[in-house]
This record gives structure tokens, sequence and C-alpha cells, in this order.
């Protein structure tokens, strides 16, 4: 921990800050995040972090970890699954996953394989599906 001195405004600011480098897993640079997003269109579908707010949409229990499909593309893969919109993905490649950033890291695999296997829940139980793109 080091102890920076900033002067803005014509004021003098502590700021105590810690050094070190990123944690590899943790961060996406804009490129591969883009190049997984492209990736999720391709297979069909778009989801989002479970929000308070997300949660009251597709009346979901705000305690359900995971990630929530909130549009499924006709004509894709995901389309054909059939994934619908409300669905909620809490394992990515025989990974558990919480949240939006575990969904990317657990799909990052998929970007040279091509496919992905998702662990689904619905009202009416769970399944799991394998979708993939040439």
């Amino acid at each position: 921990m080091v102890t920076l001195d900033v002067i803005r405004h014509h004021r003098h600011l502590k700021i105590k800050v810690k050094i070190g480098s990123p944690k590899k897993y943790y961060y996406f640079s804009r490129a591969e995040y883009q190049e997984l997003n492209r990736f999720l269109e391709e297979i069909g579908i778009k989801v989002s972090d479970i929000t308070s707010e997300v949660a009251r949409r597709f009346d979901l229990s705000p305690s359900v970890k995971g990630v929530v499909i909130t549009e499924v593309i006709p004509g894709t893969p995901a389309y054909s699954a059939p994934l619908k919109p409300g669905f909620v993905i809490d394992e990515v490649n025989n990974k558990k996953i919480r949240n939006l950033r575990e969904f990317y890291r657990a799909l990052r695999p998929s970007l040279r394989t091509h496919r992905v296997v998702f662990g689904v829940k619905t009202s009416k139980g769970r399944f799991y599906v394998t979708l993939g793109v040439e």
C-alpha cells in the first residue's frame, strides 16, 4: 500500500493505493469481450446478470444464481434448442456460474471449439443443451 499526494482543484488529497497486477481471469480486453458477444449472437442468445429488476421482469427468485436469457434470435441454434427468454443459465461448459463475469470466463474455451454446453434452469426443471456454430 502506498500513499499518493494528489493536487486537484488547488486542493491536496492523500489517496492510499494498492499496487499490483490485475488478475488475468478477472478482466477481458475489449476485443475479447466483442468476440464473446459475437459468438453469443451466432448461437442466438443475449444474456444479463440477474438484478432485482431483471428478476421481477422474468418472475425469478432474487436468490437465483447465474445469468438470465433476455433474448433468443429466430433461426439460430438457440432458437432450435429451444431456449427461451427467462430461462436461467447456471452452468457453462461444466462450470457452475453465479453471474455474468463468471459466464464470460467459462465461455472463453468455446471460442476455440465453436461449441458450448449450458446447464439451464426453468420453472419446470433443469436440462443441458449443447450449441455449436460452424
